[in-house]
């Protein structure tokens, strides 16, 4: 998953980010003043405000690599649970609170 991140963040920025594998934690970092500017004017960003980028997911492929990501990252559904439990009700895949 880091490698497709790293794949992706190139081809939209055209910059690298750093990986550091710590016992099966990845560390990724990147500078870009381009690509910080580019993801604050496009989502809100932070732990206790966020949303699903429903703008950017026009494909069930784009869904599904959100999802992915999302539960490879979150144990648990908390705050926007209704707009991941909506996502996954998409794909007839049922939650519980």
């Amino acid at each position: 998953m880091v490698e497709s991140f790293n794949d992706a963040f190139y081809y939209l920025y055209l910059k690298k980010p750093t990986i550091i594998n710590k016992c099966k934690l990845y560390n990724v970092r990147a500078s870009s003043k381009v690509a910080c500017l580019d993801l604050l004017s496009s989502c809100n960003l932070g732990t206790l405000n966020w949303g699903i980028p429903f703008d950017f997911l026009d494909s069930d492929e784009l869904k599904v690599e959100w999802i992915r990501a999302f539960f490879d990252c979150e144990c648990s559904v908390l705050r926007n649970q209704i707009q991941v439990r909506k996502l996954l009700e998409h794909f007839n895949i049922s939650s519980q609170k």
